[in-house]
């Protein structure tokens, strides 16, 4: 699981380059993005929300097009 709090123009690039890691780690089985706004428990707010970010929302679904993120499963009677 992850997600970003920072600046929202780079979030796309961030997201590709962090979605790069299911390519070159073959450790990595599964990736799930953090998606939300709120305040942690030592009461910081966070945006980790990719809602009204055409680029990244964009940038996130061409990523999940990519073949790390459609595996082929063997069918075993």
């Amino acid at each position: 699981e992850f997600g970003v709090n920072n600046d929202p123009a780079g979030l796309a690039e961030w997201l590709l380059a962090a979605g790069e890691l299911a390519g070159l780690d073959k450790q990595i089985k599964a990736m799930a993005y953090f998606d939300a706004n709120g305040i942690d428990s030592n009461g910081h707010p966070f945006q980790d929300w990719l809602g009204g970010n055409k680029p990244a929302l964009t940038a996130f679904a061409d990523m999940l097009r990519w073949p790390e993120f459609r595996p082929v499963v063997a069918y075993r009677a």
